[in-house]
């Protein structure tokens, strides 16, 4: 009897050392240490309400306590990820090495999808999700993980997955805020701007919540509403640089390209070598495309390759420069370097690089196309550019639809150039240059009153514009074009 009794306290202490040491019911990780599994806790629930900082802060405190806490380490390097540290990699890395010692493969699997996010090339991160919701349906780091393939890929599901999650934790912020990208992806834009109020009002101290509405604001063509959302991100967060960035990019839109300038030049210096400073670049060379300032879009190209000399996109853009200079030579050089590079360390049948290149080569060759007067040439490309683009949202598509509907106004087609600019005006009726192209064709087609509406819309853009844009002239035109008839 007495050795029973031993032996039975002797599990019992047993028992109590690994609930203490390898987490009780209640935990899903490994630690020592019952504050350091709170302090994890309180991270995650931050992590999930978008409160960065002070997820980073709760980790940070998790793993001094418990330096041997491999999912609170993980967790750290994704907070700092988020909050732009440089740690990240250090931290993944300590993590990585903790999980290969975790005795359940579970756990161990949970520990390395996050590393997977953090480390390139260190786990296949499908396989591990997948292990993770055979196990665990509705575990919720896998199913984030889950909704975020979908989304970043494309594919069927991603929203139904995404509900999913906020079925598991309601109060996951983020959630919203890709549901409302996805709707918006889908063209359903007012289902995005619900999504995204939804997130402003789960994160009322973030910045991001009010700039991502701004974004789909302006794809939807309100400039003002859009203004107004990320001037609140900046009084939020005043160095939150991609509101800034988008404001810029919004006055570009209207035709004030100088006020755009101003603001994306000042803040060029605050994202020096990062990609939104290679975004500004990009968005410069096509604003100033857009409005026919061949001269600035060709001086903002070589900025560009000077800042940026061997990056696909370089070759790519000293293409299009070689062929406005006319330097043939140079031209189909560059190309050859475009695709040697953009095949560099990818599978020569990888079909979504070669499906991304074959895009590029059809809209380099419709650019070149148009600017040699070789429309229907131009029409061809511009259409095998669409069909090679995956699931593309409305907004995305507005400058292919509306140079192929400058192609089709040049041949006469006046009908065809006018469906271009409807599609592109149905999701934003804002645009200069397609309501131009609208209002010329329908004069051209005898479509008065469809011309009259779009220069009335005009009407109440173009003084805002600046006074020297190309597109400024051509506006003149269309109302000496009206005024004509009612002289006589």
């Amino acid at each position: 009897m007495k050795i029973s009794v031993a032996a039975t306290l002797a599990v019992l202490v047993i028992l109590a050392l690994a609930l203490l040491f390898l987490g009780g019911p209640d935990r899903e990780f490994t630690t020592s240490s019952n504050e350091a599994y709170e302090l994890y806790e309180t991270g995650v629930a931050q992590l999930y309400a978008v409160q960065r900082q002070r997820a980073f802060e709760s980790f940070s405190a998790a793993t001094g306590i418990d330096p041997n806490f491999a999912m609170a380490w993980a967790m750290l390097g994704n907070s700092q990820q988020l909050v732009a540290n440089d740690d990240v990699e250090h931290s993944a890395s300590i993590a990585d090495s903790l999980a290969r010692l975790l005795p359940n493969d579970l756990e161990r699997a949970k520990v390395q999808l996050v590393v997977s996010g953090l480390l390139r090339d260190t786990y296949d991160a499908d396989s591990l999700m997948s292990y993770i919701l055979t196990e665990q349906p509705h575990n919720l780091l896998a199913n984030i993980a889950k909704a975020n393939m979908l989304f970043y890929k494309r594919e069927d599901g991603a929203a139904e997955a995404f509900n999913h999650v906020l079925e598991i934790e309601p109060n996951h912020a983020g959630a919203y805020n890709m549901l409302g990208y996805l709707e918006a992806t889908y063209g359903n834009y007012e289902s995005a701007l619900e999504n995204l109020r939804k997130y402003a009002f789960m994160a009322p101290d973030l910045a991001n919540p009010h700039d991502s509405l701004g974004e789909v604001l302006s794809w939807m063509g309100r400039y003002d509403e859009a203004e107004h959302e990320f001037l609140t991100a900046l009084k939020l967060q005043p160095d939150f640089h991609y509101s800034l960035v988008n404001l810029g990019e919004v006055y570009m839109h209207r035709g004030q390209l100088a006020k755009g300038l101003k603001i994306l030049e000042g803040v060029r210096e605050q994202v020096s070598g990062t990609h939104l400073e290679r975004r500004i670049d990009e968005s410069l060379i096509r604003a100033y495309y857009s409005f026919d300032l061949f001269e600035e879009s060709l001086a903002a190209i070589d900025t560009y390759v000077e800042r940026n000399p061997d990056t696909t996109g370089t070759h790519y853009y000293r293409a299009i420069a070689a062929f406005m200079r006319e330097d043939e030579s140079a031209c189909r050089d560059h190309l050859a370097e475009f695709r040697a590079k953009l095949l560099e360390g990818s599978n020569y049948d990888n079909p979504h690089v070669l499906k991304h290149l074959s895009r590029m080569e059809h809209q380099f060759a419709a650019i070149t196309a148009w600017t040699r007067n070789e429309n229907e040439v131009a029409i061809r490309e511009w259409d095998a550019v669409l069909d090679l683009m995956d699931n593309p949202a409305p907004h995305e598509i507005w400058r292919t639809l509306w140079r192929q509907g400058e192609a089709y106004l040049t041949l006469g087609h006046t009908d065809d150039a006018m469906q271009c600019a409807i599609k592109i005006l149905e999701v934003n009726p804002r645009l200069i240059r397609p309501l131009l192209l609208l209002a010329r064709a329908a004069l051209a087609s005898g479509e008065s009153a469809i011309a009259l509406k779009a220069i009335e819309r005009l009407k109440t853009i173009m003084p805002k514009a600046d006074a020297d844009l190309p597109a400024q002239q051509t506006y003149r035109q269309l109302l000496a074009e009206i005024a004509t008839p009612a002289a006589s």
